[in-house]
């Protein structure tokens, strides 16, 4: 809006220099409430979610006999491990601080937290009592108290800073303050990282793998004379550097995108945390929470650490030396991803349980898998050319 100039009046001559510029938005009421559409598609989509999840494999129903509200009055489960707990916690998490922010302006702070709470609890007891007749899934009514707790978690952490998302545009103020203009579509495909991981891989980070493309990789780069079966030491290399590069490629790359005074380190480990914390939720859901850490290999943890302290060094570097070193990075994963021999134990892993869900749920993670590095190579080159036609930035 264009300044108004407000002189103070019967004032000495001496004070004209006084006269100050008032922006007209100084003058104009606080904004006022507003609902967020985003929020209430998020929580119908959560709903969505959680439905289809607790009611996997949605197949092999029966009536045991049994009554759906058994589950309320039978004895604590005799092995319960913190792992179940901390899953049944996290899971309707989301359903607490959508809840809320969908509610907002007509219901706030704890007159919002409330029904939340009280809908999360009777929306997982009815999913516990569904789950009474699929004889894959257990009732539990410790998974019911782990889910209250979640949903009163998730509504009680956002309950506080509603308006301050919503009405004051917060995350939008963040966007702006931190990231670039052009930065939507990598933030998107940062975003959609962790969940790569819940796609079974050969090893740590092993997405991007193509079938049939280590042979003419190998002919175009000349690596012919790669062995076709690694021994353990050769895989638990190999392994490091695919860890290595492709941490290193994510990184740098969401370094690259921020603006000058954000809390690059702050948020690059984050991301990395997530995906970690991602990987696994992934293998204790799908072995058991007793091998939820079995990819951490040696060659894993090599490839973390070496990549976590060329992060550290290269987060103070110039951003478009940021951006270059991803893209490089970047091709050096996916080609290293191809041509390094699959693991055979891993092989076996990726084909287990898969019956155990719909055919197409595996199939998407797959594809997202196989095509997120090269997206992310992809999206490196676009904007490592359009870095040259503009002035170098820090």
């Amino acid at each position: 809006m264009r300044p108004t100039r407000v002189a103070p009046a019967n004032l000495p001559s001496h004070f004209d220099a006084t006269v100050r510029f008032v922006s007209t938005t100084d003058l104009t009421p606080p904004t006022a409430m507003r609902r967020s559409p985003l929020a209430r598609a998020a929580f119908i989509a959560t709903i969505t979610l959680i439905v289809y999840g607790s009611l996997t494999p949605w197949w092999g129903w029966v009536d045991r006999g049994l009554s759906p509200w058994a589950y309320l009055s039978a004895p604590l489960p005799r092995y319960v491990t913190g792992f179940d707990l901390f899953v049944n916690v996290l899971a309707y998490t989301p359903f607490g601080v959508l809840g809320v922010l969908a509610l907002y302006p007509r219901l706030r702070g704890v007159a919002a937290v409330v029904p939340i709470v009280v809908g999360g609890t009777v929306l997982s007891a009815c999913m516990e009592a569904l789950q009474t007749y699929l004889p894959q899934r257990v009732s539990s009514n410790i998974d019911l108290v782990c889910n209250a707790l979640g949903v009163l978690a998730g509504a009680a952490l956002v309950a506080p800073y509603a308006s301050s998302v919503i009405d004051r545009g917060r995350l939008l103020e963040l966007r702006a303050r931190w990231f670039d203009d052009s930065a939507s579509h990598f933030l998107l495909l940062l975003f959609l990282w962790p969940l790569v991981q819940f796609h079974p891989t050969p090893m740590l980070f092993g997405a991007g793998m193509i079938s049939g493309a280590a042979e003419p990789l190998r002919a175009l780069l000349a690596l012919q004379a790669l062995p076709t079966v690694f021994q353990p030491g050769e895989f638990m290399l190999a392994e490091a550097f695919v860890v290595f590069m492709a941490t290193l490629a994510t990184g740098l790359a969401f370094a690259a995108i921020q603006r000058p005074g954000s809390p690059r380190f702050k948020l690059v480990a984050w991301l990395m945390l997530a995906t970690l914390v991602a990987k696994m939720l992934a293998y204790g859901n799908r072995l058991g929470p007793e091998r939820a850490l079995v990819w951490l290999t040696p060659g894993a943890v090599a490839g973390l650490l070496l990549a976590a302290t060329a992060l550290a060094l290269a987060l103070s570097a110039p951003r478009r030396a940021q951006l270059h070193g991803a893209l490089v990075c970047a091709l050096l994963w996916v080609v290293a991803v191809n041509v390094v021999p699959p693991n055979p134990y891993a092989i076996a892993f990726a084909r287990v349980r898969r019956s155990l869900y719909p055919a197409y749920v595996p199939e998407l993670l797959q594809w997202l898998a196989v095509a997120w590095p090269w997206l992310l190579a992809l999206a490196l080159g676009v904007a490592t050319a359009a870095s040259w036609r503009r002035p170098r930035a820090r």
